[in-house]
C-alpha cells in the first residue's frame, strides 16, 4: 500500500473540516467536552463526536466518530456498521473520495 503524500493528507483533512463547518458542527476545545475527540454536535440523534487521523503513514485515511449514546443512533450505527454497543462508527478507506463521500453521507443523515 503505498503512503499517503502530505499534500493529499492536507486536502482530505481540508474537506473533511469544511464539511464539519458548513454543518455547523464545533472544535471540543470550544466546549465543555473532555476527551480525543476534536469535533461535537448535538444531533437528531444525540451527541457526536469527530477526529479526522491526521496521520498518513499507514496508507489509509481514517474518520472516527462516536454517539455518546448509542441507543438514539441505533439505526445509524446499524446503517453504517457501527458499534451499537460503544457507538462508535469510523470510516477507514485507502481513496480520499469514498470516505469523504461516506463521511459526507454520515453528516447529511444525522442532521
Amino acid at each position: 500500500m503505498r503512503k499517503i503524500k502530505k499534500s493529499e493528507l492536507k486536502d482530505f483533512l481540508s474537506k473533511a473540516e469544511r464539511m464539519l463547518l458548513d454543518r455547523k458542527y464545533k472544535r471540543t476545545i470550544e466546549s465543555d467536552h473532555p476527551g480525543n475527540y476534536e469535533w461535537i454536535k448535538e444531533t437528531d440523534f444525540g451527541v457526536l463526536l469527530f477526529y479526522p487521523e491526521n496521520c498518513g503513514d499507514s496508507g489509509i485515511y481514517s474518520v472516527f466518530c462516536r454517539f455518546e449514546d448509542p441507543q438514539k443512533a441505533i439505526d445509524i450505527l446499524k446503517m453504517f456498521g457501527g458499534n451499537t454497543y460503544s457507538g462508535k462508527c469510523n470510516f477507514h478507506f485507502s481513496e480520499k473520495d469514498v470516505i469523504l463521500h461516506n463521511f459526507d453521507r454520515l453528516l447529511s443523515m444525522v442532521g
